[in-house]
């Protein structure tokens, strides 16, 4: 039975983190294809074209630009409509700050999305999800 290759989609205008994660998520011989993308506009542009198995959605990559209360209420409605229309062609696994949370839960709750908060584990936590979402992809290939 032949492989089928898996695309994971990293989206982050944080060059380390992608590096950390493509190091954990590729390996020689295995067919797992990592792409990575520093903003949303890119990453749409990919997914219309070949959906990945699974996306990486990073809080930079999403212009924040949040300064005022009505901005960041704004940032997180952002956030929220950026990874449900990312969620149409592959599960997101979103990587932010703790107070998205509350504004991503109907997403998650609907297996739609993973929220992992920002913190010093939240890659390892990451990938962790995005290894649970490869696994259940193939299961279901």
């Amino acid at each position: 039975m032949k492989t089928l290759e898996q695309t994971i989609l990293l989206v982050s205008d944080d060059a380390a983190l992608c590096a950390a994660a493509r190091k954990e998520l590729e390996s020689p011989g295995s067919s797992r294809r990592v792409a990575a993308v520093s903003n949303v506009a890119a990453a749409r542009d990919i997914v219309v074209h070949a959906a990945p198995t699974v996306i990486l959605l990073e809080e930079s990559a999403v212009d924040t630009g949040a300064g005022s209360n009505a901005e960041h209420n704004n940032h997180e409605h952002r956030m929220e409509s950026i990874v449900s229309s990312l969620a149409e062609y592959a599960p997101v696994v979103v990587i932010a700050a703790a107070s998205f949370e509350r504004q991503l839960s109907a997403l998650v709750a609907t297996g739609l999305a993973d929220f992992v908060a920002r913190s010093a584990s939240c890659l390892s936590m990451a990938i962790d999800l995005i290894e649970e979402r490869l696994r259940l992809a193939a299961e279901e290939s």
